[in-house]
C-alpha cells in the first residue's frame, strides 16, 4: 500500500495543474519547536522530518501541502481540500505564544506573570481563550527558559550545567577570566577596590565578591565572583585566579623548565573591614598598600553606637537635655573625624575626646579604642571605667634623676595600675605618709596617649586613617563601587536565580568597557560642586590646624565634625534602610 507521501509526489509529478498553483504560507511552530505551515486559517504538520510534504493537523482530514522554498515560505496545496472549518484566531494565538518564548530568551529574568500580561495586551476574547490558562502559559515559559539556560537554577552546585549561551560572550568566557577587555583595564589601573554584597547573590551562594578599579576617578567593575561564604580561602582562590589571568606565567627563553612571572604591581586596594578579605589581600598581594573604606568604618561605628543605646541619650528630657544632646553629637562627630587628621596625632586626639565626653558613652568609647586605637594595660584592667570623664591614666614612672621628689604609697599603687587618678574629685583613699626617694630617682607623669599599647587594635590606624588620601584628593570610600554594583543589581530581585544573574552580568560588560574607555580618552567625569567645596573645607582645616596642643586638636575635630554633618545624617538614613546581614567584622565587640 503506497504511503501518503508517495501518493502526493506521484500527483505532483503527473503534472496536475489544478493544484500546482504556488501559494504563500505563513511560518508556524509547534509546542516542541518543529516547523508547521499556516494557510487561510488551516495548520499543516510535517509528515516526515526530512520531507517537504505536510498534512492537515486533523488526522482524518485529507488536505495536504508541499513547501518548495523554505526561505520564501512558498509551495503548493494538495489535490484534496479540507472537510472542516478554518480557525484564523488559532494562528494569532500561536504567534503570541511564540512571542512569549522569544521574550523569555531576551529577558529571562522577567516573571511569567509579567510575560502573560505583556503578551495578552490588546487581544480579542477568542485569542485570549485560545492562548491557554495561566498555568499552561507558565509551564510553557518555564520550559522555554529551562531550554535556554539549561540545568543552572538548581540548589546543588555540582549538578549545575551552564549552557554556552550564558558562558561565552564574544568568543570569551565570562565566568573564568571575565572579559579580556576588562582585565586589560584592571591591569592598567593600579587603584583597585574590593567589596562584597549579599542581596544580589543567587542561591545557594552567600555573597558576590566584586573587584573593580578606578579609571581617573570613575569606578569600573571588572570582575564578579560568587562565593559560598566569607572565609579567606574563597577570597584567596578568586584573587589568585584573577592574578593568573592578568599576569600569565611565561617560560623563560631557552629554558622551558623555568618560568618567569611578570610583576603585577598594585598601588592601593580599598576594601571594607572583612577579615577574610584582608587576609586574602595580604596573601596574594603582600606588597600593595591596603586602605579601609571610610564609609564602612563610619557605618560600623554608627551601628555600634545605636546598638549600645548611645542615641537614646538624645531623647532625655531633663534640665541638661540640650547640653547632653549637643555633647553626644559633638563626641560622635569628633570620633569620625579622627580618620581625617594625621595618624601621628590620632591617639592624642582620642584622649582629648575621652576627657570631654559626656556620661553614658564610655562603653562605646571603649569599643572604639579596642577596635581602632589599641588599649593599654590600665584600659584593659578597668574596662569602660577607664574612659569616664575626669579620669586620667597618666601613670607615674620612676626615672633616674638627681632630684629628691617625695613619693607616697598612694602613688605607688597608681604606678602598678591598681586604681584610677581622679583629678578635681576627692580621693577615696586615706592619706598616706610620704617617703623620700633616692637622690637619683623622680616621678614623671605619662599621659594616656604616651602609654604603650598592650593589646593592638583589630584594625590599625594606618589602615583606616585617610589623611594622606584627603591631601592627595583621592577617593576615601568605596561608594563608587557600591553605586556601580547597585546599578547592576537594580534590575535583579533579591537573591535572583543564577541564570538571571549571569545574564545581567554579561550585559553589564559592554557598559563597563564603555565607561573605562570614555574615562581614558575623554575624562568626562564631573564632580558635584557641593562635594568639591566640602573637600576644600576639609583640606583648609587640616592645613590650618594646630595638632601640637590639646585645645588645637579639640577645635580641629570640632570643625571637621561640622563639615561632616551631612555625612553623619547619611549614616542615620542608611542605618534605617540597611539589612542586618550586611555587616562588617568591625561591628563585633
Amino acid at each position: 500500500m503506497p504511503t501518503v507521501r508517495e501518493i502526493l509526489e506521484s500527483l505532483h509529478e503527473s503534472g496536475d495543474e489544478e493544484n500546482c498553483e504556488p501559494v504563500q504560507f505563513q511560518r508556524g511552530e509547534t509546542i516542541r519547536g518543529a516547523l508547521c505551515l499556516w494557510h487561510q486559517g488551516f495548520r499543516f504538520l510535517k509528515i516526515r522530518k526530512d520531507g517537504s510534504w505536510f498534512r492537515c493537523e486533523q488526522r482524518n482530514c485529507p488536505a495536504t501541502a508541499k513547501l518548495e522554498d523554505n526561505d520564501l515560505m512558498t509551495g503548493i496545496l494538495g489535490p484534496k481540500s479540507h472537510h472542516h472549518g478554518c480557525a484564523p484566531s488559532r494562528y494569532d494565538a500561536e504567534t503570541k505564544r511564540n512571542l512569549m518564548k522569544r521574550m523569555v530568551k531576551e529577558e529571562p529574568k522577567k516573571k511569567p506573570s509579567q510575560l502573560r500580561a505583556q503578551t495578552r495586551t490588546d487581544v480579542d476574547d477568542e485569542v485570549f481563550e485560545l492562548l491557554g490558562t495561566n498555568e499552561a502559559l507558565d509551564r510553557m515559559t518555564n520550559r522555554a527558559k529551562n531550554k535556554f539556560v539549561g540545568k543552572i537554577n538548581c540548589t546543588d552546585p555540582l549538578k549545575i550545567q551552564i549552557p554556552p549561551g550564558l558562558l561565552i560572550k564574544n568568543g570569551e568566557s565570562v565566568l573564568i577570566y571575565d572579559s579580556r577587555g576588562l582585565l586589560s583595564v584592571l591591569k592598567q589601573n593600579r587603584r583597585w577596590s574590593l567589596d562584597g554584597t549579599f542581596r544580589s547573590a543567587p542561591k545557594p551562594w552567600m555573597q558576590v565578591f566584586v573587584i573593580g578599579c578606578y579609571v581617573n576617578n570613575r569606578m569600573v567593575v571588572a570582575a564578579q565572583a560568587l562565593l559560598p561564604g566569607k572565609a579567606s580561602k574563597y577570597y584567596i582562590e578568586v584573587l589568585q585566579q584573577l592574578k593568573r589571568a592578568i599576569e600569565p606565567v611565561l617560560p623563560i627563553k631557552g629554558n622551558k623548565n623555568t618560568v618567569n612571572t611578570l610583576s603585577l604591581i598594585i598601588d592601593l586596594v580599598m576594601t571594607d573591614f572583612e577579615n577574610g578579605m584582608l587576609k586574602a589581600m595580604r596573601h596574594v598581594f603582600p606588597l600593595c598598600e591596603r586602605s579601609g573604606c571610610n564609609f564602612h568604618m563610619a557605618q560600623a561605628v554608627f551601628r555600634k553606637a545605636r546598638s549600645m543605646g548611645i542615641f537614646n541619650l538624645l531623647n532625655e528630657d531633663d534640665d541638661e537635655g540640650p547640653v547632653q544632646r549637643k555633647s553626644v553629637h559633638k563626641t560622635f562627630r569628633s570620633v569620625l573625624s579622627l580618620a581625617l587628621i594625621p595618624p601621628l596625632y590620632v591617639r592624642r586626639a582620642f584622649s582629648t575626646i575621652v576627657s570631654a565626653a559626656p556620661l553614658g558613652v564610655q562603653g562605646w568609647l571603649a569599643y572604639f579604642a579596642k577596635t581602632y586605637i589599641g588599649t593599654t594595660q590600665f584600659e584593659i584592667d578597668r574596662g569602660a571605667e577607664a574612659f569616664e570623664p575626669h579620669v586620667d591614666v597618666g601613670h607615674f614612672l620612676l626615672r633616674r634623676t638627681r632630684s629628691t621628689t617625695p613619693f607616697s604609697v598612694s602613688q605607688a599603687s597608681i604606678m602598678t595600675g591598681s586604681g584610677p587618678i581622679q583629678f578635681g574629685l576627692h580621693s577615696p583613699q586615706p592619706s598616706t605618709p610620704t617617703i623620700p626617694l633616692s637622690e637619683e630617682s623622680s616621678l614623671q607623669l605619662i599621659r594616656r596617649w604616651e602609654h604603650d599599647i598592650v593589646r593592638p587594635p583589630r584594625f590599625p590606624i594606618s589602615f583606616w586613617n585617610v589623611h594622606i588620601r584627603v591631601q592627595m584628593a583621592l577617593e576615601r570610600t568605596n561608594n563608587g563601587m557600591e553605586a556601580a554594583h547597585g546599578q547592576f543589581a537594580r534590575e535583579l530581585n533579591h537573591h535572583p536565580s543564577l541564570s538571571d544573574f549571569i545574564t545581567a552580568f554579561t550585559r553589564d560588560i559592554d557598559k563597563q568597557l564603555d565607561i573605562g574607555r570614555a574615562e581614558q580618552l575623554q575624562k568626562c567625569t564631573k564632580r558635584r560642586q557641593r562635594y568639591i567645596i566640602k573637600e576644600q573645607n576639609v583640606v583648609r582645616i587640616l592645613d590650618e590646624a594646630d595638632f601640637e596642643s590639646e585645645e588645637g586638636l579639640a577645635n580641629s575635630l570640632h570643625l571637621l565634625g561640622l563639615v561632616m554633618q551631612g555625612f553623619v545624617e547619611g549614616l542615620h538614613i542608611r542605618g534605617n534602610e540597611e539589612s542586618d546581614e550586611e555587616t562588617d567584622d568591625a561591628d563585633g565587640n
